[in-house]
């Protein structure tokens, strides 16, 4: 039997059917993580000559914005539960 030390407390989780505003949030911020490390290891490996412009708007507008949209797409579809 399961002690009670590892169940997840559902009521503290963040839905986007209960509040999609902290769920967009959640995820902007992760993808700004994401397209933090993303930059970082195309920097890494790759080294291309982008302007530095195109590297900031992507790292904080293009990369997140797609990251919080395909998260609420997931979570439609049931994937992301």
């Amino acid at each position: 039997m399961e002690s009670n030390e590892n169940q997840i407390d559902r009521s503290k989780l963040i839905r986007w059917d209960e509040t999609p505003v902290r769920w967009l949030g959640y995820h902007y911020l992760m993808g700004l993580i994401a397209a933090a490390y993303f930059m970082a290891f195309e920097e890494w490996l790759l080294a291309l000559p982008t302007p530095i412009w195109w590297k900031v708007v992507f790292t904080t507008a293009v990369f997140p914005t797609c990251w919080a949209t395909a998260s609420v797409w997931l979570f439609k579809k049931g994937w992301l539960r």
